[in-house]
C-alpha cells in the first residue's frame, strides 16, 4: 500500500511537470514584444529546470521509501522466521480454506488507535478481489465449539459455579379409606454449591486435528435440612458436608472431517475418555441425625463417577455472517466396574459390581457477532442419563438405584470479548429447565493461544 502511494505521487508530479510546460510556453508566445518574448523564454527555462529538479528529488525520495519498506518487510519476516508471502494467513477459520484467509499482526505489534486491532484486508485466492476480514469475534465462536484448530498449544482454563436447591416430600405411613393419610410427613431440602476449576490443554497438530486433556478440581458444599426435630414440624435440623478433591481426568481428540463450502457446514468428530480419578459415589454411607430420624445425609461427597467412560459424537457449525449456528450430539458409555463397597448402610461393607447408566446429550444454539470483537450466544443443552444398577459379588440379580435416571436441561446465555488474536475470554450463565439440572450455573472461560 505504501509502495503504491509513493509511485502514484511520482506519477502525479511527472504529469504536473508535463502539463506546466505547455502552459508556460503558451503564456510566453502570447507576448508580441521581442524583449518581452526574450524574458518569457528565460522564465520558462528557469521554471522548467526547477520542475526537473523537483522531479529528480521526488524520484530519490520514492526510492528511499521503497528501500525502507523493503528493509521493514525483511526485518518482520526475519523476526517471525517465515518467508514473505503476500496476503499470508495466520488464522484460517474453518470453512474458509482456499477461499480467503485472515492475516494476523506479527508478535509484538500494537493495536491501532481507538483500541481496535489493525486487521489487514482479506484477499481472495485469485488475488483479484478483496473482501472484509473475518471478525475475530467469529473466530471466538469457532473456538468455543472446538472448531478453530490453530496449530500449536491453547491453554483453556474454566471456572464454574453451580447452585442446586431440591425439596422432597417424604411420606411414612398409609392411606386409610383411600382418603386419609396416617403417618409421618416430612420435607427434606438439599442445597448444593459446587465450585469447579478445570484447566484444559489443547494441542493442534494440523488445522484439522487436535488433542486435549482436562484435569478438574472441585469444591462442594452441600447442606441437608429436614423438619421433625423432637417430632415437631416447626423445628428443623441441618447437616453440612464439604468436599474438595480431584475430579475425573479426561482427554481425547477432535477431528474436522468436513470444511464449510456451499451449503455444507463444518463437521467435527470427537471422542473423549475419562478415568475414575475422583472420589467414587459408591460406598458412601448415609448417616441418621440423632435428634431427627427424618434427616439422613451422606458422610462424604463424590467428585467423580467412579468408573471408566468413553464418549463420542459430532458437531456441526454453519457460518451465516454475522451469525454462527451450531449443534452437537454426544453418546456416553460407562463401563461396568468392580468396587469394594456398594452398600449405603453404616458399618456394613458389601463388595460388588456397578453399571452406571449410559447417557445422551445434545446442544443447539447460535452466536451473533455484534462487532469486530464482541459477540453474544444462546443455546439449549440437555443431558439424559439412564438408571444405574448394582449387583453384589457372588451372584444375584441387578438392582436399580432409585431415582438415578436424570434429565438435566439448561438454557445458556453468554458473551465473548475477543481481546486479541490469542485471547478469547467469554462468560456463560445457565438456567435450569428441569429438576435434575442446577438452578443456575455461571462459567468463565479464558482460552489463550500460544504462538511458537
Amino acid at each position: 500500500m505504501l509502495r503504491t502511494f509513493v509511485r502514484n505521487r511520482g506519477i502525479a508530479l511527472a504529469i504536473g511537470v508535463a502539463g506546466a510546460i505547455p502552459m508556460l510556453a503558451g503564456s510566453a508566445f502570447s507576448q508580441t514584444s521581442p524583449a518581452t518574448t526574450s524574458n518569457a523564454d528565460q522564465i520558462l527555462e528557469q521554471r522548467s529546470q526547477q520542475l526537473e529538479e523537483q522531479l529528480v528529488e521526488e524520484r530519490q525520495r520514492m526510492q528511499a521509501m521503497e528501500n525502507q519498506l523493503r528493509d521493514l518487510q525483511t526485518a518482520i519476516h526475519a523476526k517471525t522466521g517465515r518467508k514473505a508471502v503476500p496476503g499470508e494467513a495466520a488464522v484460517t477459520p474453518p470453512g474458509h480454506t482456499g477461499s480467503f484467509v485472515v492475516a494476523q499482526p506479527a508478535a509484538g505489534a500494537t493495536p491501532a488507535a481507538g483500541g481496535a486491532a489493525a486487521t489487514p484486508e482479506v484477499q481472495a485466492s485469485s488475488g483479484s478481489r478483496k473482501t472484509p476480514a473475518v471478525p475475530i469475534s467469529v473466530q471466538a465462536a469457532y473456538l468455543q465449539q472446538n472448531a478453530l484448530f490453530r496449530p500449536g498449544l491453547t491453554f483453556y482454563p474454566q471456572f464454574t459455579y453451580a447452585y442446586s436447591d431440591n425439596r422432597d416430600v417424604v411420606l411414612n405411613g398409609f392411606l386409610a379409606f383411600n382418603s386419609i393419610f396416617l403417618g409421618d410427613i416430612s420435607v427434606q431440602r438439599t442445597e448444593s454449591n459446587i465450585f469447579q476449576w478445570n484447566p484444559q490443554i489443547y494441542y493442534a497438530f494440523t488445522r484439522n486435528f487436535e488433542l486435549n486433556v482436562s484435569v478438574p478440581y472441585l469444591f462442594e458444599w452441600t447442606s441437608f435440612k429436614s423438619q421433625g426435630v423432637q417430632f415437631s414440624t416447626a423445628n428443623e435440623s441441618q447437616a453440612t458436608v464439604n468436599k474438595w478433591g480431584l475430579g475425573d481426568v479426561g482427554g481425547g481428540f477432535y477431528w474436522q472431517l468436513l470444511n464449510q463450502h456451499g451449503w455444507f457446514p463444518n463437521l467435527i468428530w470427537n471422542t473423549q475418555f475419562s478415568a475414575p480419578t475422583g472420589t467414587s459415589p459408591y460406598g458412601i454411607k448415609l448417616i441418621t441425625d440423632p435428634s431427627n430420624t427424618n434427616l439422613k445425609f451422606p458422610n462424604n461427597l463424590p467428585t467423580g463417577k467412579g468408573t471408566w467412560g468413553v464418549s463420542s459424537g459430532f458437531s456441526i457449525i454453519r457460518e451465516l455472517d454475522p451469525i454462527v449456528l451450531f449443534g452437537s450430539g454426544q453418546f456416553f458409555y460407562e463401563f461396568d466396574q468392580h468396587v469394594n463397597d456398594i452398600s449405603t448402610v453404616e458399618n456394613q461393607r458389601t463388595p460388588g459390581t456397578v453399571a452406571p447408566g449410559n447417557a445422551l446429550s445434545y446442544t443447539l444454539g447460535g452466536t451473533l457477532a455484534l462487532n469486530e470483537r464482541f459477540s453474544v450466544m444462546a443455546e439449549v443443552q440437555d443431558l439424559i442419563t439412564n438408571s444405574s444398577q448394582v449387583r453384589a459379588t457372588g451372584g444375584g440379580s441387578w438392582n436399580t438405584i432409585p431415582e438415578s435416571s436424570t434429565n438435566a436441561a439448561q438454557f445458556i446465555f453468554g458473551a465473548t470479548w475477543a481481546a486479541t488474536h490469542n485471547l478469547f475470554p467469554y462468560i456463560q450463565a445457565g438456567i435450569g429447565a428441569t429438576e435434575s439440572a442446577p438452578n443456575y450455573q455461571i462459567s468463565l472461560y479464558v482460552p489463550y493461544y500460544f504462538n511458537f
